[in-house]
């Protein structure tokens, strides 16, 4: 056996990966999106002002998320998004399996636009 041959079978393809086979390549963003405030990494303080916006009904008519690619823009709007629309009302702790939620995750909703 090559020292290729067993890169190869040491390394299987992870989901989403392209493999040599011809697969289709996935972003990690896309992949391990985080789905809850507290699952974000890196942007807590952001996580908490939006959470307290919604604690104290005090949520603005407009927000902006900026910064590097990556940083979790797409993520932060999407969770908060979920956040003000979840069926029960405004809360800080949106519900994963709601209608809503599986929608704005799947990029399907039509209250939210990227």
């Amino acid at each position: 056996m090559s020292s290729a041959d067993e890169f190869s079978a040491l390394s299987p393809d992870a989901p989403g990966e392209a493999s040599a086979r011809g697969g289709e390549y996935v972003v990690v963003a896309r992949r391990y999106r985080p789905k809850l405030f507290g699952e974000l990494v890196g942007q807590e303080h952001v996580a908490q002002a939006l959470r307290n916006a919604i604690k104290t009904n005090r949520v603005g008519h407009a927000y902006l998320f900026t910064g590097a690619r990556g940083v979790g823009k797409t993520s932060t709007a999407r969770i908060f998004a979920k956040a003000l629309n979840d069926p029960g009302g405004p809360t800080d702790a949106p519900s994963p399996d709601s209608d809503i939620a599986r929608s704005i995750d799947a990029g399907e909703d039509v209250d939210v636009l990227e």
